[in-house]
């Protein structure tokens, strides 16, 4: 699967100053969706891997990166709220586990948000294609504005 998500990086300066960064990340996600309970709950777990892209939020900072590295993991649970033979909709729980090799422009920086752990609600949808493969989207939010994750992808049905 492919996901692409936005959120604000903090670049902090030694003297305690924040500046804000946009950050756009654009990840391919390998991992498994397991259903139990006659598929009315699932969880999904795996591992991400992608690339960066960030400017500055503020004027009066000039900050720009393209292709920064980014790898982490996942995690959530779900709960189907329509199901048949073909199609599950769901929403999900979970969370992301990041970390982005960011550069700073001189020693006294640093990134606050190097690393950090984001939650995510989504509504997730599965679609049987055929016997052995599907179609998995989702569209989601981190709590934050203008924030939306977005994810897609097919899956093998094993």
């Amino acid at each position: 699967m492919a996901g692409l998500w936005k959120e604000n990086s903090v670049l902090l300066k030694n003297d305690t100053t924040e500046f804000k960064i946009n950050t756009l990340n654009t990840v391919a996600r390998l991992g498994l969706v397991h259903t139990f309970y006659n598929a009315h709950f699932f969880a999904r777990y795996g591992l991400i891997a992608g690339q960066s892209e960030n400017n500055s939020a503020v004027d009066d900072f000039l900050y720009f990166q393209r292709s920064v590295s980014l790898s982490g993991a996942e995690l959530g649970f779900g709960v189907n709220l329509i199901r048949n033979t073909h199609i599950a909709l769901g929403l999900y729980l979970g969370g992301l586990y990041r970390s982005i090799k960011h550069t700073v422009p001189s020693e006294e920086y640093r990134f606050k948000t190097a690393t950090r752990t984001i939650p995510n609600l989504s509504l997730e949808l599965a679609w049987k294609i055929s016997q052995h493969w599907s179609w998995r989207q989702s569209i989601g939010s981190q709590g934050y504005p203008l924030d939306t994750l977005w994810s897609a992808g097919i899956g093998l049905i094993f």
